[in-house]
């Protein structure tokens, strides 16, 4: 579907949990650095052009300096030899590419710690995994949003099914609803089973989302690429098996290749039964859309075993592990200090005026790439919700919230080359689903393309980014 859409924003009611957990102090909001600029701020938003916007006209409102903003591509971005700029706006994939070749600087930590920026009511996942580098925060955030599973709560309490809790139960709930329903009033051409994000720069991602659970090891350091040499691990059992598992269930969705953004319009136009994306807001709404007790929202599925890439054997997990093994870094902003600004400290404090709980809210909601990411949005969530409340707003909170707790996560790659390794796994995924090869000689291919890639851009050098994007040294 072409709907243009933005995304919905979480409701602050039914969040007293997540409030609990992150603090519920109400921080003193960070004041504009108009006395420590010396000349304007200068900034680069990168495939952002609302937030961009938004920015410039807050800071205008609220400071009598002037911001210089320019935009550019993700494409320029990752191939820059420097940024001119006192602050990079970009997605979390950047962050590799800008501090290896020294692009960025380190966050002063006592500036951090100012209670004004109040740090401790950011999302613990994205203040932890997305905003370092090696020991170091490099950023902050302006919110990373994540996959869930949407279904038909309707229609699984009429056929008395339950929502699925692994991929296996989720695609016999993809078989059992290949054909329409007779309660389903859309038109059947319009009707696929399921509803999964596969357009370009998506289908590595969706493969990602689908082989965590089996791929990430209880003690696993790095799922995508050994420590020792940084030689790729996708085409291990984990992900052959997630693999097949994906293109036994886009048999069954259709033909076209959908964004999380197109995902979301069908699920709520009531063209599918199952839907892997995130809560959005519809622009350009279908003629009827589903009714908010029609809808359920759960953690993607996940597996019962999981992979040990050391005894080359799958083991059961064991009593209290969770199935579910949250993907981040997919999407989303972050916001950096550039090594070429004259005045860091003064682009800091631009920083924590952005990212801090008076402005975050205000600014980065109107960018379709980010969701709340504090405490004080939930409490105070008016820039983020839609015209009207939903009643699964909260249910999206909660599961963010449970996933704080899951011991295992796997991070989408961030070391320099994210762009060439995904290019490659995405073609991987598509040449499987489109039966062009099998998954075993896709990602084999894959894995050779990723070889090649670490190869031209040093393994000695990648192998550092490595240890370096998983904190393990400075």
């Amino acid at each position: 579907m072409q709907n243009v859409v933005h995304h919905y924003r979480l409701a602050a009611c039914g969040l007293l949990s997540l409030l609990a957990i992150w603090g519920c102090r109400k921080p003193d909001p960070v004041q504009p650095p108009n006395s420590t600029a010396q000349v304007p701020l200068r900034v680069i938003v990168v495939d952002d052009a609302p937030l961009a916007a938004t920015m410039q006209r807050e800071w205008l409102a609220h400071t009598e300096n002037q911001l210089e903003v320019a935009s550019v591509t993700a494409e320029q971005a990752a191939t820059a030899q420097q940024l001119p700029a006192d602050v990079v706006i970009y997605p979390p994939g950047l962050v590799g590419q800008f501090a290896a070749s020294d692009l960025i600087l380190p966050l002063d930590e006592q500036q951090l710690s100012t209670p004004e920026f109040a740090r401790d009511d950011i999302d613990p996942l994205l203040r932890s995994q997305l905003t370092t580098w090696g020991r170091r925060t490099v950023a902050v955030p302006l919110g990373s949003p994540q996959l869930v599973l949407f279904y038909r709560a309707d229609l699984l309490a009429q056929h008395k099914l339950e929502p699925p809790q692994t991929w296996e139960e989720y695609q016999a709930l993809v078989d059992k609803f290949q054909a329409k329903p007779a309660e389903v009033t859309t038109a059947d051409d319009n009707w696929q089973a399921t509803a999964e994000p596969l357009a370009a720069g998506w289908a590595a991602e969706l493969l990602l989302a689908r082989a965590a659970s089996a791929a990430v090891h209880r003690d696993q350091l790095s799922p995508l690429f050994t420590l020792e040499n940084c030689d790729p691990l996708i085409t291990g059992p984990p992900w052959v098996r997630a693999c097949e598992q994906l293109v036994a269930a886009h048999s069954k969705a259709g033909d076209t290749l959908l964004t999380p953004a197109d995902c979301y319009a069908k699920f709520q136009a009531g063209e599918c039964a199952l839907a892997i994306t995130w809560p959005m807001l519809l622009t350009e709404a279908p003629p009827s859309m589903l009714k908010p007790e029609q809808i359920g929202l759960a953690l993607l599925p996940g597996s019962r075993e999981m992979f040990n890439p050391e005894s080359q054997a799958w083991e059961s997990l064991r009593d209290g592990e969770s199935l579910h093994v949250p993907v981040l870094g997919s999407s989303g902003k972050l916001a950096s200090v550039t090594r070429a600004s004259p005045q860091p400290r003064a682009a800091t404090q631009f920083l924590l005026w952005l990212s801090g709980p008076r402005m975050s809210g205000r600014i980065a909601a109107h960018s379709a790439e980010t969701t709340p990411f504090r405490t004080s949005h939930f409490r105070d969530a008016g820039p983020w919700q839609p015209p009207q409340p939903v009643a699964l707003l909260p249910q999206y909170g909660e599961l963010l919230l449970a996933e704080q707790s899951q011991p295992r996560r796997l991070i989408s790659p961030r070391i320099p080359g994210r762009k060439e390794y995904l290019a490659a796994l995405d073609r991987a995924v598509l040449a499987a689903v489109m039966k062009e090869t099998s998954p075993t000689d896709a990602l084999t291919t894959a894995g050779d393309e990723w070889q090649k890639i670490t190869a031209t851009r040093g393994a000695d050098s990648q192998q550092r980014a490595l240890r370096r994007s998983l904190g393990l040294i400075d």
